[in-house]
């Protein structure tokens, strides 16, 4: 068997155990490192799968940069601060939100391929559902700003469309096909649509 291969089982199989774990679990007290970690393997899955160094170091790279200039400035998402809930962090921003750029990016650009603007409506209303769960129930970040969709202000989302746009537009489609980068997101999105339901936010 291929080191590739080994590596992708591995990934694959912690991941999944983070994923029951963390839904079975959502609500109770979890360990510091529950949610860091969980989205740090499903970016490091995504990128595995996709295959991709330079999409997957342009969305890591891109996303943290625009929650950098975002925590400090307000814009492009408006004014909003991250807790200690997702580990260590760089100025202000936890390193492990690159995981969920990551994962969520390669799969609006599997599933886009060269529609550029279908990948950011994808992301964009992937976010609906984001925000509200991490920063309400997840407690990842807190606005500091009155927002009319559950507490998130409307910038956020012109935000995400036009950073998901560059940064889509910038990586180009996917040279191969991965079905495997599409579930990851998915099962990102499932886990909090699930905790969604769970606390009857949505």
């Amino acid at each position: 068997m291929r080191a590739r291969e080994v590596a992708l089982r591995a990934l694959a199989a912690a991941y999944a155990i983070m994923w029951i774990g963390g839904l079975a679990t959502v609500g109770q007290p979890q360990p510091g490192w529950a949610s860091p970690v969980f989205l740090v393997l499903a970016g490091a899955l995504s990128a595995a799968a996709a295959v991709d160094t330079r999409a997957v170091a342009l969305f890591a790279a891109g996303g943290l940069l625009a929650e950098v200039v975002g925590v400090h400035t307000g814009f492009p998402f408006g004014r909003y601060e991250y807790t200690a809930r997702l580990g260590p962090a760089v100025w202000g921003v936890p390193l492990a939100i690159a995981g969920a750029w990551v994962s969520l990016l390669l799969m609006a650009r599997e599933v886009a391929r060269n529609r550029f603007l279908l990948g950011t409506a994808l992301m964009t209303a992937i976010d609906l559902l984001v925000d509200p769960v991490a920063s309400r129930v997840l407690g990842y970040w807190e606005w500091r700003q009155p927002g009319f969709w559950f507490g998130v202000p409307l910038i956020n989302f012109a935000g995400w469309f036009v950073v998901s746009w560059a940064l889509l537009l910038a990586a180009g489609p996917p040279s191969k096909s991965s079905r495997l980068v599409i579930g990851i997101g998915i099962s990102v999105i499932a886990f909090l649509a699930a905790t969604a339901a769970r606390f009857a936010l949505l």
